[in-house]
């Protein structure tokens, strides 16, 4: 994971290096103009320490810029600084940053503030990716049903559906989510036995059969 350290003091800056190096892709800067620079590159570090007071920039504008941009608004910003007070703390917080280091720096402290970061970017990754899947599957459902319901056999009382009443089976789960590829596009299914109006007494049942799976086939 690549990280971006800010730090003009020397001393402060080898230190975070030392802790930090043998476990992230480093970019080092020594001003907040640099800092915001970097972070906007294409493929720029997704975790920042930024001191509170640099040239240039201070870590607080360097934030509240990061945040002001939809394609950087996502970096973790761990705001590092000497002062403690819970005014400070508070301004700190309020300017976007994730997460407040005070100096003198605790090297386990820090970390464990730096891991749990990491961890916060990881869901957020993950997050990211099921609902880019969510709005696949809600959109292939959504051309399914439109497709169904413009075909005139499928309409209660057609041919079609007369045969779906004959090939209802549990199985037809199973083969119809191997077609959609993944387990959560299921409720297509659910979905689609409502327009084909298949029913066994007191439950229904979902249309199986492989006529059927031709069918889905030919519609997603």
């Amino acid at each position: 994971m690549k990280l971006l350290i800010a730090e003009d003091e020397p001393l402060y800056r080898k230190l975070l290096m030392q802790l930090l190096s043998t476990e992230f892709e480093l970019t080092v800067t020594e001003d907040g103009t640099t800092a915001l620079a970097r972070l906007r590159e294409e493929n720029g570090p997704v975790l920042a320490i930024l001191d509170w007071v640099m040239p240039g920039m201070s870590g607080l504008e360097v934030c509240r810029e990061l945040r002001a941009s939809r394609r950087t608004a996502g970096v973790y910003v761990i705001l590092l600084t000497s002062r403690n007070s819970p005014a400070d703390i508070v301004a700190g917080l309020r300017s976007g940053t994730d997460d407040y280091v005070t100096k003198p720096v605790q090297a386990e402290e820090l970390r464990a503030r730096v891991q749990l970061g990491c961890r916060i970017i990881e869901l957020r990754s993950a997050l990211k990716t099921e609902v880019g899947a969510l709005a696949v599957a809600l959109a292939r459902e959504k051309l399914l049903l439109n497709r169904l319901a413009l075909i005139p056999s499928v309409r209660r009382g057609g041919h079609l559906e007369k045969k779906l009443r004959r090939w209802s089976d549990t199985k037809a789960f199973s083969h119809l989510n191997r077609l959609v590829k993944q387990p959560e596009h299921g409720h297509i299914i659910r979905s689609a036995h409502v327009h084909f109006s298949v029913n066994d007494e007191r439950r229904s049942k979902v249309a199986g059969g492989s006529e059927l799976i031709t069918l889905i086939r030919s519609l997603v």
